[in-house]
């Protein structure tokens, strides 16, 4: 798990602040804030702590339906993490380190009125299958669909993840068998 943060945590940085912000990214490396150290405590509760109640469950509808459009799941996680350290950019380009560190650790509740800036930063996911030039056909949808998994499982059994397959359940019967009692 702590493996799986920490490369999170490098793809956060490398991936996708650098790209968006190489300011507030070259702030946050140059007083050595590592992203392991908040991304974790963001990505536990699906940012519910740093968004207003009414705001978190709309957080959760974009972070779902960006599932739905064939997204994957850490890109829709890194990009909104992103998203969030670029909406108190201000903040912490003109803060020292130690407050920085505190704002990460303890975000400040993003309200429904910020929300539409946050949803609406810049974004540098990798595109979705649907858009790559191989995946035009069905065939090669599939394909790179597959391959994505196979990436995904060789990561995870690099880091010592056990990966099993679901066994398949017997199929229980609705309602029970009535007896035949005529006998």
């Amino acid at each position: 798990e702590d493996a799986a943060v920490i490369r999170l945590g490098k793809r956060l940085m490398e991936d996708h602040l650098y790209r968006l912000d190489e300011e507030v990214a070259t702030w946050l490396s140059m007083h050595e804030i590592e992203p392991q150290i908040f991304f974790l405590r963001w990505i536990r509760l699906l940012f519910a702590r740093e968004f207003a109640p009414d705001a978190a469950l709309c957080v959760w509808d974009f972070l779902f339906s960006r599932l739905n459009d064939g997204w994957v799941f850490d890109d829709v996680l890194l990009d909104m993490a992103a998203a969030l350290m670029l909406s108190r950019r201000a903040f912490f380009i003109e803060s020292d380190m130690n407050t920085v560190l505190s704002c990460l650790m303890h975000f400040p509740a993003i309200t429904m009125a910020e929300l539409p800036t946050v949803l609406g930063a810049p974004r540098v996911a990798p595109a979705p299958p649907d858009s790559l030039p191989a995946a035009r056909s069905p065939d090669g949808k599939q394909h790179l669909m597959e391959q994505q998994a196979a990436q995904h499982r060789i990561e995870m059994q690099q880091e010592g993840v056990q990966l099993r397959r679901p066994q398949p359940q017997p199929q229980q019967q609705r309602y029970p068998q009535r007896r035949d009692t005529s006998g």
